[in-house]
């Protein structure tokens, strides 16, 4: 079996074809599984063309190191999940403030239900992901990886689960941050809405404050989306860099 397999990159497939999986992109169940697999081999041959040849493995030494290249996949999968989460945690905040959280629509992304201004969120998440380069920052983190963790090397698990919890505490406090501008403002007409009708009755503010307010909002979001590409893509780089610095870290 070992001369079958001589020559042929084991770990770093592994490592590649869990990045792959737990891609926001491909993880998803809208995305079949020929084509999740065809797209995994495809990023695995764009980033093992360029790596040595790894040395002959016995199967025991398969059966120790391989779970350690699946693990450290998924991280890296899920470390650019966190972005999305970003766009996802902003959109649910306004669309909590502006009313709309009880209508919800089904992501084949992520496969649950979600508000509708998250679900917008998220799909202007796709294409500046797209926009921003970030299929290049995937490749290239992977590929550093790659230099930062050689195929084989056992990490230290503490100091890599240390670094995406606060990646993704990082990723909730962006995405309030982005949304807050927007939220306190409608809080604000919410407070002086509420004390007009209280205070002037016979003004009926009530009756039009719902749809002035909605209307005000989607001001406020159409305005506020110039800075949704910038918080997203400096986000993406930040995570990157951080949770490269930690695998070196923990070899």
């Amino acid at each position: 079996m070992s001369s079958v397999l001589d020559g042929v990159p084991i770990l770093p497939v592994f490592r590649v074809l869990a990045v792959a999986t737990a891609f926001p992109l491909l993880a998803g169940p809208g995305a079949p599984r020929m084509v999740r697999l065809a797209i995994a081999l495809t990023l695995s041959l764009l980033i093992l063309q360029s790596m040595p040849p790894t040395p002959a493995l016995s199967v025991s030494a398969m059966l120790v190191l391989v779970p350690f290249e699946v693990l450290l996949g998924l991280a890296l999968g899920y470390l650019f999940s966190l972005p999305f989460e970003v766009l996802a945690v902003g959109g649910d905040l306004l669309g909590q403030e502006m009313g709309l959280n009880t209508a919800t629509q089904f992501d084949p992304v992520s496969g649950r239900a979600v508000p509708l201004l998250a679900r917008l969120f998220e799909i202007l998440g796709l294409v500046f992901f797209v926009e921003a380069g970030g299929m290049q920052l995937l490749l290239r983190t992977v590929s550093a990886s790659f230099e930062a963790v050689p195929p084989g090397s056992i990490l230290d698990p503490p100091l890599l689960y240390q670094s995406l919890i606060e990646t993704t505490t990082s990723a909730v406090a962006a995405g309030i941050q982005l949304a807050l501008p927007v939220a306190a403002v409608l809080m604000i007409v919410t407070v002086a809405t509420t004390f007009i009708a209280r205070t002037v009755p016979k003004l009926h503010v009530l009756d039009f404050a719902y749809a002035a307010r909605l209307m005000l909002a989607l001001l406020l979001v159409a305005a506020m989306l110039p800075r949704v590409l910038p918080a997203f893509s400096n986000f993406a780089d930040a995570a990157a860099t951080r949770f490269l610095a930690a695998l070196r870290e923990s070899r």
